[in-house]
Formats: C-alpha cells, sequence, structure tokens
C-alpha cells in the first residue's frame, strides 16, 4: 500500500464510512428490497463517489474541471437536487397523515423554486447553492418530525429500535440539524470557520449519521419497518 494512498485515507476518513455503510445497506438488502428504501445502497454508492470526486476535484494532481479545479460546487450542487428530493419522497410515502402529506409536498416544490431563486444571484457552475442547501435541510427536518408525529404512540422502543426508517431518520436529525449553521458560517465567516475546525466537525457529524446508518441495517427486522 502506498505511502501516498495512506495519506489520502487519513485526510479523508469519513470516505471509508460511506464504503462500509454501502457494505451493511447490501448486505442487509432482504429486509427493506420491496420497501421506500429499496433504492436507498443506490444513493450511498452515488454519495461515495460523489464524495470522491469532490475530493479529487480540489487536487492539483487531479485535471478533470480543471477550470473549476479550486472549486467543487458544481458537484454537490448537483448532489443537493437528487439527495434532497429523495428523502422528501420517502417520508411523503411513509407517512399516513394527509395533512402532513400535503404539507411535504408544498415545501417539496419550495425547493424546486428556491434552487431558480438561488441560481439567479449564484453561479451553481462555480459556488455552492448555500441558501437552496440550508434550505432543503431545514424541510428536511420538517419532514422527519412530521413522520415522528405520525408514527408515535404506535409502538414501544422495544419494537422501534428494530425499525431501519428510524435509525436513518435519527442519524439525518443528528447531521441536519447542526449542518446548516456550520454551513452558512463556512460561507459568512470563515475565521470562525477555520479557527473552531468546522470543518473537522462536519466530517465527525457525517461519520455519526453513518454510524447510525449501519447499527439500522445490521439489526433492524422486516416486520418493524414503518
Amino acid at each position: 500500500m502506498s505511502q501516498e494512498f495512506i495519506e489520502f485515507i487519513s485526510k479523508h476518513y469519513f470516505l471509508v464510512i460511506y464504503g462500509i455503510t454501502w457494505f451493511f445497506s447490501v448486505a442487509n438488502y432482504k429486509k427493506y428490497f420491496d420497501t421506500v428504501l429499496k433504492y436507498f445502497p443506490i444513493l450511498i454508492a452515488y454519495t461515495f463517489l460523489n464524495e470522491l470526486l469532490g475530493t479529487l476535484v480540489l487536487l492539483e494532481e487531479f485535471a478533470l474541471f480543471a477550470k473549476y479545479s479550486a472549486k467543487n460546487a458544481l458537484v454537490y450542487n448537483i448532489y443537493s437536487i437528487i439527495f434532497f428530493p429523495y428523502f422528501f419522497f420517502v417520508y411523503w410515502k411513509l407517512i399516513e397523515n394527509s395533512y402532513y402529506k400535503n404539507w411535504i409536498k408544498y415545501l417539496a416544490l419550495t425547493t424546486i423554486l428556491s434552487v431558480l431563486i438561488n441560481s439567479s444571484f449564484t453561479n451553481p457552475l462555480i459556488e455552492p447553492l448555500y441558501f437552496t442547501i440550508v434550505y432543503a435541510s431545514i424541510i428536511l427536518v420538517i419532514c422527519i418530525t412530521f413522520h415522528a408525529l405520525d408514527k408515535k404512540n404506535k409502538g414501544s422502543w422495544n419494537f422501534e429500535k428494530y425499525n431501519l426508517i428510524r435509525w436513518i431518520s435519527t442519524g439525518l436529525i443528528v447531521f441536519y440539524t447542526i449542518f446548516p449553521i456550520i454551513f452558512l458560517i463556512n460561507f459568512f465567516n470563515k475565521y470562525l470557520w477555520i479557527k473552531y475546525n468546522l470543518g473537522a466537525f462536519q466530517k465527525i457529524l457525517i461519520v455519526i449519521m453513518y454510524v447510525l446508518f449501519c447499527i439500522g441495517f445490521s439489526i433492524s427486522r422486516r416486520r418493524s419497518f414503518r
């Protein structure tokens, strides 16, 4: 194993968790292959490839998108346009309450509008769509909250701890309740971002989120999915 590869992994250790999570998602696929999460392993694989590409774009040795070699914004902007709608759809399908379902539908449509508005004053080819990503993160937290309210008191923790969607929801909540704050700090105050090493903190949150996903894949039971 080359020294360069070891150094790359040590600096970008969070990439490893994507591969591990994808393995767990495939190894336990029979538990949820016919549920609304049946395409989740594909999203995880895409997340890994996206993060790898986003990292490589920043490396001087990597020539792809040379014009934007100092930026990886385009890679993440495209990813966000896929990632958030996927989970909006997941929670819309899982929720039974028509009031909550309608709210998710309307809020999801507003995120599309936010992309158009954000793109009017930000070039998505070279700059992250900060406000769209933050807004979509907040909407995702709202969707998860709607799902929790829809399902409350319908099962004890002894039952819910085997529910895959609960582990995924917990992981998403852990990350996306904090992520918008540090994401905006990165946009508005680079000094604080660097001083408090918020980039490393963000990576730790990613690891926590995906560890919770792995726990869910491992201990979940087919009959508990809802």
